[in-house]
């Protein structure tokens, strides 16, 4: 969370919502765990209506209940059959009704007339009724002589008449009961009242309670609602001589715990009676008190305030809005301009209430996985920097930077070592970013995949041979080693599952199944303790890690004590090969350090060169070995060869012609990383090793 809150601190329009999976199934579960064996779960959509949100409901059997041709069309484009939508509203015009129809949603009806404007459509259709079960039931908005809702029991004399004229089956009743009942008793004193009235309708399959269960747990007890309620439907169907299907439709108590608000302290002011903390927000944002005036706790977020306001506090937006009052009342630490401040019970009629009143950005809204990463699942508006935030940057050297449009953020989240992104560019297609920095892109992925691979795995010796990938998390090195006929056992060591899981789901064309293959051994671990501790030795260690800078993970992955510690795994004839790093006039640093590490450490180093275009940049890759491979003098013709008896699949870079070229380095970068360097045979240079093995990058 700190991580995320980070990246959004100071933007303006900084407000988001993040939602937390666990919590989520956790109510799932709680719903799903009624044991009435024809029970029915129907979310309200209007208490939220982001997809992603949805769709979990649906992968978990539930149904939706809508009161909007849109909030239809949703439920049908997230997944839920049209028999698993519940429709009911007030006032339905005769093209929505034809349309309810067209699409075989069950439908829930308001009135008399709207009963015959059904017939009318759809004669001998089935449908349910919606009841207002009238003053001898708990007095509130919902139900009783003052709510515009339902039928009342005096008109269904009507109604049944009607329905047979146009030969209509009555199937199921509909309530709702009320909002935020925290009374057992009184809840079920309503469920007696619908089960009496639902008695008149002689072809009834189906009893639909609708909602009104708090967000807090604490206040209801839902284990002994579940068993009341499904003794009472057992009780019911025996007396009714069938199963009657029971639906109830949670809304607010689906996601209302399971979410919070985040803003940010923009100003304080103080009052004779109160302080006022200010927020780069509004009300309009989190509205539930704009129309219900009931205020969200809230809590300073990683509060490190020992002082405590002494008056009571009320957070308002930051908007001229008389009424724009967040919260009222508060006792909080005190706070400074850039805190964020956390609301409480955001999950449920927040962000669906938001209003166009007042003129604020739609705030974005995140999902924390099960696994603690983060990801975008709605995004939102800002009116800072737009264009920026379309594209993504990278500092090539000092003054130079490279960027790609990003058409679309498929995933945008944070794990315990990186920031993760799966972002869609106009240009390459989708790619993983770590950390904000360009690891694979689609349409020249192969590029760095078959140049860290196949320059070096064909010049190696033996059959059988054993190798180490460190990092390979998308897999597109694993995918060219395992082309090569003579890799018996592959060991790939990632220390970021999230790696992994999300290229396997998001990114399938680079590992093209790798993780299946039967000589493939994926560990989670980090590589420092794996070498320390491994028994076995490796004929080919590739290093596919993100670059070593100074704010990155792998900065401690650049060590004369661990490329020392590798070094000591490898067999006799064995190679590490990693990337470098760009390698240009301006952009030589890292690949400098990283070849006179190698040089330090091993007998024998060659280099070579790639040019994935994505990048922006020529990339140097290099390789350094216990023995002399002499890569640098393999054939054209030795290569093709080599491909044509030991590789199975197709190569789109690399064959004879292209090794000879990776190998011939311009001068001006044999110059860049070392003076003396000439391309021949004597370039090949034993180098004694430091035993001290000093720290090196």
């Amino acid at each position: 969370m700190d991580y995320l809150l980070s990246q959004r601190a100071g933007l303006g329009d900084s407000s988001f919502y993040v939602y937390n999976e666990t919590l989520i199934q956790s109510n799932i579960e709680q719903f799903k765990s009624v044991p009435y064996r024809n029970f029915g779960i129907h979310f309200a959509s209007m208490a939220n209506d982001n997809p992603v949100l949805l769709k979990m409901l649906q992968a978990n059997g539930f149904g939706i209940f809508v009161n909007s041709r849109k909030h239809m069309k949703l439920a049908l484009d997230c997944g839920f059959s049209p028999e698993l939508i519940i429709f009911a509203s007030t006032g339905i015009c005769e093209p929505t009704m034809r349309l309810i129809i067209e699409k075989g949603v069950q439908i829930n009806i308001d009135s008399r007339d709207q009963l015959k404007l059904y017939g009318k459509l759809n004669p001998g259709g089935e449908i349910g009724i919606r009841l207002n079960i009238d003053e001898k039931s708990k007095n509130n908005i919902f139900t009783g002589l003052e709510s515009r809702i339902g039928v009342l029991e005096s008109e269904l004399p009507e109604i049944f008449a009607i329905a047979d004229r146009h030969q209509l089956k009555i199937t199921g009743t509909h309530v709702y009961l009320g909002t935020d009942v925290t009374s057992l008793d009184d809840l079920l004193e309503g469920v007696d009242r619908t089960l009496a009235l639902s008695n008149r309708f002689a072809d009834l399959e189906c009893v639909d309670l609708g909602g009104g269960f708090p967000i807090d747990k604490s206040r209801f007890d839902f284990e002994q609602y579940k068993q009341i309620i499904t003794d009472r439907m057992v009780q019911y169907s025996s007396a009714r001589g069938r199963d009657i299907k029971l639906v109830l439709e949670p809304g607010r108590s689906m996601f209302g715990n399971c979410a919070y608000f985040f803003t940010q302290v923009s100003d304080i002011k103080e009052r004779p009676d109160r302080i006022l903390v200010c927020c780069d927000s509004s009300a309009s944002l989190i509205p539930r008190a704009m129309f219900y005036e009931d205020y969200n706790p809230v809590e300073v977020y990683n509060s490190r305030s020992t002082e405590w306001y002494s008056k009571p506090v009320d957070v308002v937006g930051s908007t001229t809005y008389s009424r724009d009052f967040m919260a009222k009342g508060l006792k909080l630490p005190v706070v400074r301009v850039g805190d964020w401040l956390k609301f409480d019970f955001a999950g449920s009629y927040c962000y669906s209430m938001i209003t166009r009143f007042l003129g604020q950005a739609m705030p974005p809204e995140y999902l924390q996985r099960l696994d603690g990463s983060f990801e975008l699942i709605r995004a939102g508006e800002s009116y800072f920097d737009q264009n920026v935030s379309m594209w993504t940057s990278e500092e090539i050297a000092s003054g130079e930077t490279h960027r790609h449009k990003i058409k679309k953020v498929i995933y945008s989240g944070e794990s315990q070592h990186h920031k993760l992104e799966i972002l869609e560019t106009e240009s390459y297609g989708i790619g993983l970013f770590l950390d904000g920095r360009i690891q694979h892109l689609e349409k020249d992925e192969y590029i760095y995949s078959e140049s860290i691979i196949h320059p070096v795995a064909s010049g190696l010796k033996g059959d059988n041979l054993n190798a180490l990938v460190v990092g390979g998390g998308p897999g597109g090195a694993i995918r060219e080693l395992l082309k090569h006929r003579r890799f018996a056992h592959i060991t790939q060591v990632e220390i970021d599952a999230g790696i992994i899981t999300l290229t396997k789901q998001y990114l399938p064309h680079i590992a093209q199944g790798y993780h299946d293959d039967e000589r493939v051994n994926i560990v989670i671990d980090d590589i420092v303790s794996f070498a320390r501790e491994t028994t076995q030795r490796y004929d080919f260690i590739i290093y596919d890690i993100s670059e070593p800078l100074s704010d990155s993970p792998a900065a401690n992955l650049f060590t004369e004590s661990l490329i020392c510690n590798l070094k000591d795994i490898l067999t006799e004839q064995g190679a590490l090969v990693t990337w470098a790093g760009s390698i240009g006039p301006l952009s030589s640093e890292l690949a400098k350090k990283i070849n006179q590490l190698w040089k330090k450490v091993f007998p024998y180093t060659e280099r070579f060169m790639s040019h994935p275009q994505s990048y922006g940049t020529s990339w140097l890759t290099v390789a350094g070995s216990n023995a002399y491979l002499g890569l640098s003098e393999l054939s054209r013709e030795a290569i093709d060869d080599y491909c044509e008896q030991n590789i199975d699949g197709a190569l789109k870079l690399y064959d004879g012609m292209t090794h000879q070229h990776m190998f011939a380095l311009p001068k001006d970068v044999r110059s860049l990383l070392d003076d003396d360097y000439i391309t021949t045979k004597s370039d090949i240079i034993s180098h004694q090793i430091n035993p001290a093995r000093e720290e090196y990058i």
